[in-house]
């Protein structure tokens, strides 16, 4: 989740439709995990919409933050992975080091706006599926979203999955479903 205001309202829509997922045919799904993005603890923004996350969803929030990182956001017009691009950035590291956090997740869905790079970068790290959601509020969410999802749609990992913006209740139910497929 960006570290920005309209994320927050974007992770309260998302919060609301697990809700609806849970109660219509998935009464298991909930939220594995938060990650904090686009961090930079030089702002008050980012500290206030850091300490709101951790204040409600406490042990779910990674102990790994991804930092505002300019090789982060060149790394997807070279059409490579920030890992390929640039492993030595501190956005590559950080990312590293969450994917250590996250090996245990049978799928993984990443919201993000002007970051639609984000689910290619996780799907370059980890071994399950990334469910990718263009966001059409926030920092940088251009065009309606349309930006985030053209560049999530040309994502350079196998394994990412893009819903449409906006459509935080496809991606939970998509999620639902891969895993009751791995339960059986």
């Amino acid at each position: 989740m960006q570290c920005e205001y309209y994320a927050l309202e974007g992770l309260s829509q998302l919060v609301s439709s697990i809700r609806m997922v849970k109660r219509s045919s998935n009464p298991t799904i909930d939220i594995e995990g938060i990650v904090l993005t686009m961090y930079d603890s030089r702002t008050n923004l980012t500290i206030q919409v850091a300490e709101e996350v951790k204040k409600y969803f406490g042990s779910k929030v990674f102990k790994t933050v991804i930092p505002r990182n300019v090789r982060l956001s060149e790394a997807p017009s070279h059409g490579m992975p920030v890992t390929t691009y640039d492993r030595h950035s501190r956005g590559a590291r950080a990312y590293e080091q969450l994917a250590d956090e996250i090996m245990s997740a049978s799928v993984i869905i990443a919201i993000a706006g002007m970051e639609g790079a984000l689910a290619s970068v996780i799907g370059g790290l980890v071994d399950c599926p990334v469910i990718a959601v263009p966001t059409s509020v926030g920092y940088g969410a251009s065009f309606g979203g349309l930006s985030a999802l053209l560049s999530m749609l040309n994502s350079c990992a196998s394994g990412v999955s893009v819903v449409n913006i906006d459509n935080g209740f496809g991606a939970g139910y998509l999620a639902s479903m891969i895993n009751h497929m791995e339960a059986k």
